[in-house]
């Protein structure tokens, strides 16, 4: 299961990375919402939180499965105050 969520972690990075092509999108000052980003919001975060989950699976400490639970929180905390508001002033 691990490896299932640190293979799912990739595949939707390289998605939202490489193939949406974000980085067109954030040089012509566009909001991609095309190929994953039409699924996903924040696809980079979710991959983060899918490869760090399968990690922490992989090492066995469930202790330690209560970091993605704080990395959603201050992920949520930080887009809402931060994030939102950078992008209704753009």
């Amino acid at each position: 299961m691990g490896v299932l969520l640190i293979v799912m972690g990739v595949t939707l990075w390289v998605s939202a990375v490489f193939r949406a092509k974000i980085d067109d999108g954030i040089t012509n000052n566009n909001l991609v919402t095309n190929g994953v980003y039409a699924l996903v919001r924040n696809p980079i975060y979710s991959a983060f939180l899918f490869f760090c989950m399968g990690a922490l699976m992989i090492y066995g400490n469930l202790w330690l499965l209560t970091l993605p639970v704080l990395y959603w929180l201050f992920l949520t905390v930080l887009m809402r105050h931060i994030e939102e508001k950078w992008l209704k002033k753009l």
